[in-house]
């Protein structure tokens, strides 16, 4: 480090040695919030994407002055591109990627079978759900139910989890394009 200081040659980052050489391209300011605050992506998706940490993205939103909720569920209601409200990041993601493909959604629409229970959207006849809580004996029966009720009434369902949304969580949608362009 003496000699490094010496010369007037900043030592490496610690990402970016692991990295063995590779440049590491974070996304500019106006990018990263426009994929947190407007397309509702995940901090650790973002992160992922550009080969960072969780929190060196979070130190660059934070420069940035970008106001980040922590991934999933918040305790306010999230606004979508399309004036929809969602409970989570889970459900902003969706109604953003439904608006986004011209589709059009019902937001907690009811089930057909009983009024009390209701689905994160329906998209023409086909009910999603996007299955957030976890460790939840109680939701997880709701949840059993629901899946079970749908299988017997013939009601097609798309499962989102939580986990699906590190992935490619929008070829689960895809099907709605191919539904929306035989009507």
């Amino acid at each position: 480090m003496h000699w490094l200081r010496k010369h007037g040659i900043s030592a490496p980052t610690v990402w970016q040695t692991r990295k063995r050489g590779r440049t590491i391209s974070l996304p500019s300011p106006a990018e990263l919030r426009h994929r947190v605050e407007h397309l509702g992506e995940s901090v650790t998706a973002i992160a992922r994407a550009a080969g960072v940490s969780k929190s060196t993205l979070l130190r660059a939103c934070h420069d940035s002055g970008i106001r980040v909720h922590r991934d999933g569920w918040n305790s306010e209601r999230l606004t979508c591109l399309d004036g929809h409200e969602a409970r989570s990041v889970y459900e902003q993601r969706v109604d953003n990627w439904l608006h986004l493909h011209n589709l059009a959604h019902v937001v907690e629409p009811r089930y057909p079978w009983d009024a009390r229970y209701r689905a994160d959207f329906l998209v023409g006849d086909t009910y999603i759900e996007v299955w957030g809580v976890t460790n939840n004996d109680r939701y997880q029966q709701r949840k059993a139910m629901k899946i079970e009720r749908c299988r017997q009434e013939g009601l097609p369902l798309i499962q989102l989890r939580v986990w699906d949304f590190s992935r490619r969580w929008q070829r689960r949608l895809e099907p709605l394009l191919q539904q929306s362009l035989s009507e």
